[in-house]
C-alpha cells in the first residue's frame, strides 16, 4: 500500500501548487496609503537656501534668519509650527512663493498640510513671524500664514509683503513698527511709501533699502573710477615708455656720430627715463585691473 500513498500525496501537492500559483499577491496599497507622511524638522539656524522638498517642514523649536545672512525660501515650501515656537528674522528673508504655489506659514494641527494631526488648528498655536530692526530688505511674496499668535509683525518699516493672504491669526495679522495693518480676506500688499518733500501732486515714490546697497555701490562706483583713471593713466605711460625706450635705443647705438654728440651722461638719463616710464605704465595696468575686478565682484552680491 505505501507505493499507492506515495502517487496519491504528490497529486495532492501538485494539485495545491497548481492551485496557488494564479493567486493574486496580497494587496499592500492600503498598508502603504496607512504609513505617516514624513516631514522634515527644523530649529535654531536656517540655512541660507530651502526648498519644498519631500513634505512640509515641522517647527519644532525657534527658527531665526541670522544677522548679516540671507535666507531664500523657494515656492511650495510648507511650514508646520508646533506651540510657542516661531520665526525671527534678525537678517535678510526672501519668501518667494507664487500664486500657484505659496509659502504656507501655519499650525502642526492644521489638517490641510498634517491630516494625522490630532487636535483641530485654532488661532495662538504659534507664535508667528518676527522682523527684528536688522531685518531690512526682507520680503514676503506669495504666502499664506495662519493660526498665529501676531501674524507679521515687523519692528522695521523697510520690508516688503506682496500677494500675502493672512487668517485666523490671533492679535493681529500685519503689524509694521507698532502700527496694525488693515487686513481683509483679500491678498495683502505693503511696501514703504516716500513722498517726496513739498510735492503737492507728486507721485509716491516706493522705496524699499537694501542692506546690501551700501557696499554694492561703494565696490561698484570705486572699481568704475578706479578702472578709467588706471586706463587712461596706462595709456599715458605706454605712450610715454614707447617714445623714452625708442630714444635709450637710439643712444645705445655704436653710430660714431651717435657717440660724437652724446655723453654718457645723456645715455644714462635715458635710461632711467626709460626705466621709470616701464614702471608707471605696469603700475597704472594693475590699478586699472584692480579698479576692473572691483567692478565685476560688485554684481555677485
Amino acid at each position: 500500500m505505501l507505493f499507492l500513498k506515495i502517487p496519491i500525496i504528490t497529486l495532492a501537492t501538485l494539485l495545491y501548487v497548481l492551485s496557488t500559483s494564479g493567486a493574486t499577491p496580497p494587496d499592500t496599497s492600503r498598508a502603504a496609503a496607512a504609513k505617516p507622511a514624513r516631514f522634515d524638522t527644523l530649529s535654531g539656524k536656517l540655512p541660507s537656501l530651502i526648498s519644498a522638498g519631500n513634505g512640509p517642514h515641522v517647527v519644532v523649536a525657534d527658527i531665526f534668519v541670522p544677522q548679516g545672512k540671507i535666507v531664500t525660501i523657494e515656492q511650495g515650501a510648507v511650514f508646520l509650527f508646533a506651540g510657542f515656537t516661531g520665526l525671527k528674522v534678525q537678517g535678510t528673508l526672501f519668501a518667494q512663493g507664487s500664486a500657484e504655489h505659496p509659502v504656507v506659514f501655519t499650525s502642526v494641527n492644521d489638517k490641510r498640510y498634517n491630516p494625522a494631526a490630532a487636535l483641530q488648528a485654532a488661532p495662538y498655536d504659534w507664535n508667528g513671524i518676527s522682523v527684528l530692526q536688522e531685518g531690512v530688505g526682507s520680503t514676503l511674496a506669495h504666502c499664506i500664514t495662519s493660526y498665529s499668535v501676531a501674524g507679521v509683525n515687523s519692528l522695521t518699516k523697510y520690508i516688503r509683503i506682496e500677494s500675502c493672504r493672512f487668517h485666523d491669526n490671533g492679535r493681529g495679522n500685519v503689524t509694521i513698527e507698532g502700527k496694525e495693518q488693515i487686513v481683509t480676506d483679500s491678498a495683502f500688499d505693503y511696501a514703504l511709501v516716500i513722498t517726496a518733500p513739498g510735492a503737492t501732486n507728486a507721485a509716491a515714490l516706493t522705496a524699499l533699502l537694501d542692506p546690501r546697497a551700501p557696499r554694492r555701490n561703494l565696490f561698484r562706483y570705486a572699481g568704475l573710477g578706479t578702472g578709467l583713471a588706471g586706463g587712461i593713466t596706462a595709456a599715458v605711460f605706454i605712450a610715454r615708455f614707447g617714445d623714452s625706450y625708442r630714444h635709450f635705443n637710439q643712444l645705445n647705438g655704436t653710430d660714431p656720430n651717435n657717440l660724437a654728440a652724446h655723453t654718457s651722461a645723456d645715455w644714462r638719463a635715458a635710461r632711467n627715463s626709460a626705466t621709470t616710464d616701464e614702471w608707471l605704465m605696469i603700475a597704472s595696468i594693475m590699478v586699472a585691473a584692480a579698479g576692473a575686478g572691483g567692478l565685476c565682484w560688485s554684481f555677485t552680491f
